[in-house]
């Protein structure tokens, strides 16, 4: 869950200007989707089978595994200042696989994710990284190299269809047998696939604009280019976390962001500040986090404030039963880019 916050906070860097989404309502349509997602589920844990037993036919020992389906609610997936929620089937599979050297280890991770909105259309999101980790000192310091490529596609906003390339480096120590941080220094690059939506500042408005002619004629419509964004972000993380006990743990995540764009509404420096409670409670595990960002733009400010819960009662040796509930909302002086929304799901959770 605390990569989950971390993804969460991180997808907010990303500009919500002219956002879209299809509504697709009627009897007819909602069945086909209810169709679609019984053959997506059946095609979810083909894929898983069919890698279990790839790895499983390997010397080397199988990585680890970890598959999710749920049935969830967004009452506002478009995030809209007028919401129109959907329900949602959600499937994600997550692999990690390291090898051990002489000293340290390399390894691999990736993950798939797929949102079915029985109303409206979906979203999914690829990752596939690669990692070295290798110890400093004795005293428990580490440093690990990552490197990612990531490729998100959204129906319902069209500005965060990318891909994007990431690398960094996360130096981590752990003290005793209560306190563990690490520090992450990372850089990535994101290049969007709609090149459509306004800029709020005036710089580009549509595919058009008037330019007045010299000669005093009048205003004449000129077409106007529009680049595709691309943007550049360093990235700085800071974690600490404190174990009360075996059961009990907290962190607290400090995290600064600073963005340079093609498109000048998306430049803007940001803070992120976040903290989780782990906590279990006989068979059960409960998490509680909050988080709160701000974001400097070149005219404005937004404020983004989150909060949720995530219980998980297991089944048996490899099977979770996992609800969550989310909320989510944002404050800026741009009507359009205010937004709030709750998500509700539950699901199973297992480990391979």
């Amino acid at each position: 869950m605390a990569d989950n916050l971390v993804a969460g906070c991180s997808s907010w860097l990303v500009g919500r200007a002219g956002r879209t989404g299809k509504r697709r309502c009627g009897t007819a349509f909602v069945w086909s989707r209810y169709c679609r997602s019984l053959r997506l589920c059946y095609g979810f844990f083909s894929c898983l089978l069919v890698w279990f037993l790839f790895w499983t036919s390997l010397a080397q020992a199988a990585p680890q595994l970890v598959a999710e389906m749920a049935l969830g609610y967004d009452d506002n997936p478009q995030q809209l200042i007028r919401p129109e929620g959907s329900t949602f089937c959600f499937y994600r599979l997550t692999a990690e696989y390291d090898r051990l050297l002489a000293d340290g280890s390399a390894g691999f991770y990736g993950s798939a994710q797929w949102q079915d909105f029985w109303r409206l259309d979906d979203r999914h999101q690829a990752l596939l990284g690669a990692r070295l980790r290798q110890p400093l000192w004795s005293n428990g310091a580490e440093l690990m190299l990552f490197s990612e490529l990531v490729q998100q596609a959204d129906g319902l906003v069209a500005e965060e269809d990318y891909w994007a390339g990431r690398a960094g480096l996360t130096l981590s120590r752990v003290w005793g047998l209560r306190w563990y941080g690490h520090l992450q220094l990372g850089y990535q690059e994101r290049w969007y696939r709609d090149s459509s939506a306004r800029q709020h500042d005036g710089h580009v408005s549509g595919q058009r604009e008037l330019k007045p002619e010299p000669s005093g004629q009048g205003d004449q419509p000129v077409t106007s280019r529009v680049s595709r964004r691309q943007d550049d972000q360093w990235q700085l993380t800071a974690l600490l976390e404190y174990r009360f006990s075996a059961f009990w743990r907290q962190h607290v995540q400090l995290q600064l962001a600073d963005n340079a764009s093609n498109w000048r509404r998306e430049r803007y420096t940001e803070w992120a500040l976040s903290y989780l409670l782990h906590a279990e409670l006989g068979r059960c595990q409960l998490e509680l986090w909050l988080e709160r960002a701000w974001r400097d733009l070149v005219k404005a400010s937004e404020r983004q404030d989150g909060l949720g819960a995530e219980l998980a009662w297991p089944l048996g040796r490899s099977w979770d039963l996992v609800v969550s509930w989310r909320l989510e909302q944002v404050e800026s002086p741009v009507a359009e880019d205010c937004y709030r929304l709750r998500v509700s799901q539950c699901g199973l959770r297992c480990f391979f």
